[in-house]
């Protein structure tokens, strides 16, 4: 520690020490520890990451909407919803998408804990499971575009549901990426028409279960 002759002679004053380097989050270039100490604490970063939620949900009347009207209260956003029976009769398999932080998401999965609809619910991106997302595409496809749109089709195992080059109409699953690697790669001359996603599902991967 060093005394400051100036004004205020008297205040200690800390040394920077040569080797004490560390890295500004907001610009990646090095900086001394005195530069830390004077600028404050160093920010945290929140990452904010797409999860998976899969819902275990009784079949009652307006148990969809609670779930749903919890998360525009709450200002969490939803990125994609599928809904549909399961083997049991009394229960329906709800399915989101949203994105948020480590901090959001538990609030979330507390949150829908609470309503009483709700039987189970897993956060399923930090476990093994298997996900897929099915598709149905519709394209107007030229003369001069038809081959190589057909390779594609292969490469990526679409099935044709409709050929009619006016409104060629095909069923794709796959991960969500694979979808959109798809899409991503649609050569010159193929024009989409009409895009219609299902959203992730997912299911556990080995003998667990949810609920």
């Amino acid at each position: 520690m060093n005394r400051d002759h100036g004004p205020g002679a008297g205040a200690l004053q800390p040394t920077a020490h040569p080797a004490s380097i560390a890295v500004d989050l907001f610009t990646l270039k090095p900086r001394r520890a005195s530069a830390i100490q004077s600028a404050g604490p160093v920010p945290t970063i929140s990452v904010f990451m797409r999860h998976v939620i899969s819902i275990l949900l009784q079949n009652e009347s307006g148990a969809l909407s609670r779930v749903a009207t919890m998360f525009a209260t709450r200002g969490f956003n939803i990125e994609s919803l599928s809904v549909a029976p399961t083997e049991d009769e009394s229960l329906s398999r709800l399915t989101l998408v949203t994105l948020g932080t480590e901090d959001v998401i538990r609030q979330v999965i507390k949150q829908l804990e609470k309503l009483i609809d709700v039987v189970a619910v897993a956060d399923r991106t930090s476990t093994e499971h298997l996900e897929r997302e099915l598709a149905l595409l519709k394209f107007s496809v030229s003369s001069e575009a038809m081959e190589e749109f057909n390779n594609l089709l292969q490469e990526h195992r679409g099935t044709v549901l409709d050929g009619t080059p006016a409104h060629f109409t095909l069923e794709l699953a796959g991960a969500e990426q694979e979808v959109d690697a798809f899409l991503d790669a649609l050569p010159t001359g193929v024009k989409v028409l009409s895009v219609v996603r299902s959203g992730p599902l997912v299911i556990a991967k080995g003998p667990h279960q949810l609920g």
